[in-house]
């Protein structure tokens, strides 16, 4: 079978990555994280082992990558949540809450982040640089650059800097099921923001 030339290099290996995180994903429905192999990907994607891995080198890439895409699906109501939102301090409440909320409604992603015991999906969670810390600033970005124009941030600290820390604040909320909603809004209440805050202000 000849290639459909009408279709570009790189629309190709995007849609290769779609073909190989869906059959992840189905891979993942059937038989859990903990038990799904990068054969059964293979397999599952009808695809040569080397052609899935010229996308993704690791089985902990490959799960990075799904953690990205299900983030991405969760991304809107977050913002919805942040823009409504009419102080500062109700944006990083609120909008913390309801990250939590879908992480933890979102099955996969649930799994994928609780049971992995992979430290990689630690640090695209929390370090800067990833995928994680784009998405994070295109949600939160325009209400810390409003906060910073009204002096109500600390200012030795960048917003890339409380960006991060927000989300370790988030990460830890997500790992502890001690907390209720009212639990999770006095935590966040208690450290997270006044560490964010220009206490001279």
């Amino acid at each position: 079978m000849t290639k459909n030339k009408s279709v570009s290099p790189s629309a190709r290996e995007k849609l290769k990555r779609e073909r190989i995180l869906q059959a992840t994903l189905a891979c993942i429905e059937r038989f859990g994280v903990e038990k799904t192999t990068f054969d059964d990907v293979t397999q599952a994607s009808g695809m040569s082992r080397m052609s899935v891995y010229r996308v993704f080198r690791t089985r902990a890439d490959l799960l990075d990558a799904l953690v990205v895409e299900r983030l991405k699906s969760l991304m809107h109501k977050i913002t919805t949540v942040v823009d409504s939102a009419s102080t500062f301090e109700d944006a990083i409440i609120y909008g913390s809450i309801k990250s939590i909320e879908l992480t933890k409604e979102d099955e996969i992603l649930f799994s994928l982040i609780e049971n992995t015991h992979n430290q990689s999906v630690d640090r695209l969670l929390i370090d800067p640089g990833t995928p994680v810390e784009k998405m994070i600033d295109d949600v939160w970005g325009n209400i810390f650059s409003k906060a910073r124009k009204q002096k109500i941030l600390r200012e030795d600290q960048t917003n890339s800097e409380l960006l991060t820390w927000l989300r370790s604040i988030h990460f830890l909320l997500f790992l502890r099921d001690d907390l209720d909603v009212q639990g999770q809004i006095s935590f966040i209440s208690k450290y997270a923001l006044p560490a964010m805050l220009n206490q001279n202000k």
